[in-house]
């Protein structure tokens, strides 16, 4: 399988546009959150329309730019993961949407215990997928805030991501986490057998390709294109 991993749109339609196009046929599509730059269900809905071209399962997540219509858009076309899993082949999808609480001036800034709480219940609605705990290989976490203490959550100096999430890569151990929201930490990271992701922003023409055949982790490539559709360079694989 050849899933398209996506973050941080912020409503640039244009860039999204080639990057599905240089993306190519793919069997999967996450997001992790940020389809809008302050937009609500209007603007989420031009998003949906352009991803459905792929004709491929979409699984998203909402982040801190994304308003209550965002969520609602997501919720109707059936793509959010918020607080829920769905099942794609063998693989189980957990989400949790927003960007941890910092100041206050963007419309969804969770605290810790919020953004616990909504990744615990989508983890846990997804045990009823099995016979037991869902974890390993066969599970994949999409959020917006990634987890903390790794490249992926660093701004400058600090590590500005969730001290839960991190606490839950190590209790649950995913094959796959995919987060976003500090654009320039576009990274991969390794973690025991979880492999981290944050792909960097679609409108800057960021993306990741994420190789799956059931033998192992995931492989991973992040990708860029400029804005005219020429591409730039390839980041490093894991």
């Amino acid at each position: 399988m050849r899933w398209l991993i996506l973050s941080d749109i912020h409503g640039d339609f244009d860039a999204l546009a080639k990057v599905l196009e240089h993306a190519g046929s793919v069997d999967a599509i996450i997001i992790a959150g940020d389809l809008t730059d302050f937009g609500g269900h209007v603007e989420a809905t031009k998003i949906i329309d352009a991803l459905a071209e792929k004709e491929a399962p979409v699984l998203a997540v909402s982040g801190n730019c994304d308003r209550d219509g965002v969520r609602a858009a997501l919720e109707s076309a059936g793509l959010s993961i918020e607080g829920r899993t769905r099942k794609v082949r063998d693989h189980i999808f957990a989400g949790a949407g927003g960007g941890i609480h910092h100041h206050g001036m963007t419309p969804f800034e969770p605290t810790e215990d919020e953004l616990e709480a909504s990744l615990s219940a989508a983890l846990n609605s997804g045990d009823e997928f099995s016979e037991r705990r869902i974890e390993g290989e066969n599970l994949v976490i999409v959020t917006h805030t990634p987890p903390n203490g790794t490249p992926l959550d660093k701004r400058g100096s600090t590590h500005t991501g969730s001290h839960a999430f991190r606490a839950i890569l190590g209790e649950r151990t995913p094959a796959l986490w995919v987060s976003g929201h500090i654009h320039e930490a576009r990274s991969l990271w390794t973690i025991g057998p979880t492999v981290l992701v944050n792909p960097g922003p679609v409108r800057e023409g960021c993306f990741a390709l994420a190789i799956v055949d059931g033998k192992g982790s995931p492989r991973l490539s992040l990708e860029m294109i400029d804005l005219r559709h020429r591409p730039l360079g390839r980041g490093d694989r894991a």
